[in-house]
C-alpha cells in the first residue's frame, strides 16, 4: 500500500513505494536549533565520564583491536552492497590487514567514508501482528559493507565498556549486565507495593514508533559532548553517521539511492548504544521533574522504566504530566 492507501501486487511498484516511505522516514520533519538542543541538554543532570574512560575511548584504533572486532561478527550474515561479507575478512584476513588498516587511518584523517563504503541495503522484517501492505508495518535493518561493520564494532567494544557507568538503571536495553527481566521484576514490586499500600498509581506504557529512524544526530552528537566523550571519538560517530545512503530491496527490487538525514541504523553494531545515549537525557528530564510525581517506596522514587523503545511511566497522579 502506499502513502495515498492504493494497494498494489506489482513488484516494481511496491518497491517505489517502499522507497518513497524510507525516504521520507529518514528525511527530518523538524530541524531543532543548536540553541534549542544546548537549552534542553543545560537543564538535564547528567554523569560525565572519567579521564581514563575518554583516554581509552580516544585513543586510535589499533590493528589487534580491529581483527577482534571482525572476530566477534557472526557468520552467515546477508552482506552489505559490495557483496563481501565478514568471512571474507576473516578468510583473507592476514593478506588485507594491512591495507584495510591504512585506509581505517586515511578515513580518520580525512574524516569522511568513501562513498561506496558509506553506503546500505536496507530489508524489511515485518512486525508480528502488524498489516502487511502497510510500509510502517516492517522493521528496517540495515545491511552495511562488513569494512564498516569491523570500524562499527571496534568503536561499539569501547563504548560498551563505559554506558553502565553513565546510563541509568533505568535503562537496561543493550547495557552489560542488565536484562528485560529486571523491568518486568521491577514492574511486578511496584504493583505489588501499591496495592499493599492502597496506593493510587498510573502506568503509561509508550513505545515510541519508529524511534531508532527518527533519531535526531544533531542532538545525539549534543548528548556524547554533554557525557563528556572526548573529540576524537565523537569525530568518528560524525564520519559514520554524516549522510550516509541507502536503498530499499524488496521482491528482487533495489529503490533509488537516498541519503539518511536522521536515524541510527538497525544493523549497525554501534545503533544499540548511540540510542541509549540518545534517549538518556529525555528519561533524565522526566526523572528530575519535580511535578512528575512517580511511585514513592522506602529507598526509591519511581518514574520511568525503558527497554530500548519501550518505555513504561510509573505515576501516582495523572495530572502530573499534562
Amino acid at each position: 500500500m502506499d502513502q495515498t492507501g492504493n494497494v498494489t501486487h506489482d513488484p516494481v511498484k511496491i518497491n517505489k513505494a517502499f522507497g518513497n516511505f524510507y525516504k521520507n522516514l529518514y528525511t527530518p520533519q523538524i530541524n531543532p536549533s543548536e540553541q534549542s538542543i544546548d537549552s534542553f541538554l543545560n537543564n538535564v543532570n547528567l554523569p560525565r565520564l572519567n579521564e581514563d574512560q575518554i583516554t581509552n575511548l580516544d585513543s586510535p584504533l589499533s590493528l589487534s583491536e580491529l581483527h577482534e572486532a571482525l572476530l566477534l561478527m557472526p557468520n552467515g550474515k546477508a552482506p552489505g552492497p559490495d557483496g563481501f561479507p565478514a568471512e571474507f575478512y576473516k578468510e583473507f584476513w592476514e593478506q588485507l590487514a594491512p591495507t584495510f588498516y591504512k585506509t581505517v587511518t586515511s578515513i580518520n584523517e580525512s574524516q569522511s567514508l568513501p562513498t561506496n563504503m558509506n553506503s546500505a541495503n536496507i530489508i524489511l522484517l515485518l512486525k508480528p501482528d502488524k498489516d502487511p501492505n502497510s510500509p510502517s508495518s516492517y522493521r528496517p535493518i540495515s545491511l552495511i559493507n562488513a569494512d564498516v561493520k569491523i570500524i562499527c564494532k571496534a568503536l561499539a567494544q569501547r563504548i560498551e565498556k563505559i554506558t553502565p557507568h553513565i546510563i541509568h538503571f533505568d535503562q537496561t536495553g543493550f547495557i552489560k549486565g542488565r536484562h528485560s527481566d529486571d523491568n518486568l521484576r521491577r514492574l511486578v514490586n511496584i504493583i505489588d507495593f501499591a496495592t499493599i499500600k492502597n496506593q493510587e498509581m498510573t502506568i503509561l506504557s509508550l513505545d515510541a514508533e519508529k524511534a531508532f529512524d527518527r533519531v535526531n544526530c544533531k542532538f545525539l552528537i549534543a548528548a556524547l559532548h554533554k557525557f563528556g566523550f572526548g573529540e576524537s571519538f565523537i569525530k568518528w560517530i560524525k564520519i559514520l553517521y554524516h549522510n550516509p545512503n541507502a536503498s530499499v530491496r524488496t521482491n528482487k527490487q533495489t529503490s533509488n539511492r537516498f541519503f539518511l538525514g536522521r536515524g541510527t541504523r538497525q544493523g549497525c553494531p554501534l545503533s544499540p548504544s548511540l540510542f541509549a545515549i540518545f534517549i538518556e537525557p529525555l528519561a533524565a528530564a522526566i526523572r528530575q521533574n519535580k511535578g512528575i510525581i512517580g511511585i514513592k517506596t522506602k529507598h526509591s522514587h519511581h518514574k520511568i522504566s525503558l527497554y530500548a523503545d519501550d518505555i513504561l511511566l510509573f505515576l501516582s497522579n495523572l495530572h502530573s504530566v499534562n
